[in-house]
């Protein structure tokens, strides 16, 4: 059996390029997750903070949720959507980019307008959390959201 990489059709990677909205992004998430096997995992790792680049950090996630894909477990992959939330902040702040995350209540409204109503839909079965997050606010956020949830919490481990 070929291991499903994506569950992004085309013209939810179009829809996600055109949104205005963090809800807009909630929407299109729930759908996507509607067409996916379960149980279904999130896998958090810092993207903002640490000793490596934002760019190293995606990658390093990308790669993690892909590896645990080959291995058969299905994983949601937010980086479009938190790509684009990042855009639809910065647009709402009037910067062309935030230097600082922190300011503005940026990870505050990130955390609220588009992960929690994704943790909240019920859609999410596990969070899966990688090496070396202890540094990023919103993977210990994360945490204690889905444990208070009643969501599983599994770190992953160095060797995956």
């Amino acid at each position: 059996m070929k291991t499903k990489i994506s569950y992004y059709t085309v013209n939810d990677i179009v829809e996600i390029s055109e949104t205005r909205t963090l809800g807009e992004l909630v929407r299109i998430a729930l759908v996507v997750l509607s067409h996916m096997p379960k149980p279904i995992y999130w896998v958090a790792g810092p993207v903002t903070s640490g000793p490596r680049t934002n760019k190293e950090n995606r990658e390093r996630l990308r790669d993690t949720i892909l590896r645990l894909k080959m291995k058969g477990i299905t994983t949601l992959n937010y980086l479009p959507l938190q790509k684009q939330a990042m855009k639809i902040l910065c647009r709402e702040f009037g910067k062309r980019k935030l230097l600082k995350t922190e300011e503005y209540g940026f990870q505050e409204k990130l955390r609220d307008k588009l992960y929690a109503p994704i943790f909240r839909s019920g859609k999410i079965d596990g969070l899966c959390i990688m090496p070396q997050s202890e540094m990023s606010l919103n993977v210990q956020w994360m945490r204690g959201f889905v444990h208070a949830s009643g969501i599983s919490v599994r770190h992953i481990p160095e060797r995956l």
